[in-house]
């Protein structure tokens, strides 16, 4: 963002700031069609997947406790104490300025309020409109991001 800022012009740069934010909707937008697509298949919660649950985590144990290109040594972090004082100034410092302070708790009720509407309305779907789970999750990407990416591109223009 700051890039943008000192790269184009001032009158453009909301139209440049709304497209890189609707990029960042490419994600939830993803993850709804991806879940869409696994939901669509039978999962047993009581089978047991066995050796081959075994077989799958071998890859996670062969990673060493630190890499040897590391540029901050594990023990290293354990004698930094006193990096902490300075953590605990700067969120005193952030804590005194207002416009952060106050768009940080903006920012709490915008999520307060989008959590509870993203995580029931695929439950909602599903139960008013008798849609499977993989449907639901399907309409809920399509109906909730993409007019948000849309909305956020006309606000910047």
């Amino acid at each position: 963002m700051p890039y943008i800022d000192d790269s184009v012009q001032k009158n453009n740069s909301p139209l440049y700031f709304s497209f890189l934010t609707s990029l960042r909707l490419i994600g939830p937008a993803g993850g709804f069609i991806l879940s869409s697509f696994s939901l669509r298949f039978y999962e047993n919660p009581f089978y047991d997947p066995g050796f081959l649950l075994f077989i799958v985590t071998i890859p996670m144990f062969l990673f060493p406790k630190q890499l040897k290109t590391a540029t901050v040594k594990a023990k290293d972090l354990k004698d930094n104490i006193e990096g902490l004082k300075g953590i605990t100034a700067g969120v005193k410092r952030l804590a005194k300025n207002p416009i952060f302070m106050f768009h940080m708790i903006g920012g709490v009720f915008r999520y307060i309020g989008f959590g509870g509407y993203y995580i029931n309305k695929t439950k909602y779907i599903e139960s008013q409109f008798r849609q499977s789970s993989s449907s639901a999750s399907f309409i809920t990407g399509t109906t909730s991001v993409l007019p948000m990416a849309i909305g956020i591109i006309l606000g910047g223009f």
